[in-house]
């Protein structure tokens, strides 16, 4: 009953109150439905709000093995999270607006998104490699395509993978397993939604997972998934309508105008790539 509840808000919150960046909330409050304004004066996606709505997917990934809230986690952690730190690692917006300029917070200043960006980021490692059950075997669940690497025990070994990639430029993946004795495990690699086509040779794709059956792994064994990166433009819709963002797989791009002088202003730009509505 109470797992109901929270699928019943996490379905709300994704149909009527979620940036195309994965913030959301407007003063820290949820808004009437598809109100979401773009700009700095509404006080939108409070990073204390990002965080948490990080950590709910996150649980309700580790309850359900849905793929769909492992989407919801990148799609904000690359996104509004990530877009809420100064480059320079010291400060952190307190609301952070689609457009316009963002207000970091600057020393003295200290305020509860100051900790709670860091403990977001610091959620990353925890949902990029996870060790699942399929059927009586151990299975290794794959959500990340960056570059990185994990230690699990699997199979009754201890197993480490290692992820080489291009992401986010290219969609070149290279998964390689080292382990001192071969063991019995299942792979499974999430098929990201924001992919139009993503293939494993051997993996049976389903349910938004591309899942290689319990088998005999070895040292040195190595998968070269295909990932197809892409560029998406998304269609605003709602009070949004008229507007649109441009997309490079799971990342919203943004525009800098300072910094492309030589380009005319956002709003005059047209745009020609496959459209997607949210």
């Amino acid at each position: 009953r109470h797992l109901q509840a929270c699928l019943n808000a996490w379905r709300d919150i994704v149909d009527k109150r979620l940036f195309v960046s994965g913030g959301t909330s407007q003063d820290e409050h949820f808004q009437a439905d598809h109100v979401l304004q773009d700009n700095g004066r509404a006080h939108v996606s409070e990073t204390c709000v990002t965080t948490t709505w990080i950590q709910f997917n996150l649980v309700l990934l580790q309850i359900t093995g849905e793929s769909g809230f492992a989407t919801e986690i990148e799609r904000s952690t690359y996104n509004h999270l990530m877009a809420a730190q100064n480059p320079n690692g010291e400060d952190w917006c307190y609301f952070t607006p689609l457009r316009g300029r963002k207000p970091y917070l600057k020393a003295p200043e200290i305020t509860c998104c100051q900790s709670s960006g860091p403990r977001g980021l610091a959620l990353a490692p925890q949902w990029a490699y996870l060790k699942a059950r399929h059927g009586d075997a151990d299975m290794l669940v794959v959500n990340t395509f960056e570059t990185s690497g994990a230690t699990l025990e699997l199979g009754g070994q201890r197993v480490t993978v290692e992820q080489h990639s291009g992401f986010p430029r290219t969609g070149e993946l290279r998964l390689r397993l080292r382990l001192e004795r071969p063991a019995r495990f299942a792979l499974r690699l999430r098929r990201p939604q924001w992919a139009s086509a993503f293939s494993l040779p051997g993996a049976v794709e389903r349910d938004g997972w591309l899942t290689i059956a319990p088998r005999d792994w070895r040292d040195g064994d190595e998968l070269t998934p295909s990932l197809p990166l892409a560029a998406t433009l998304v269609d605003g819709r709602h009070g949004n309508r008229g507007k649109a963002a441009l997309k490079w797989g799971p990342l919203v791009l943004a525009l800098d105008e300072q910094a492309n002088p030589d380009l005319p202003p956002a709003h005059r730009l047209a745009w020609s790539a496959p459209s997607l509505q949210v």
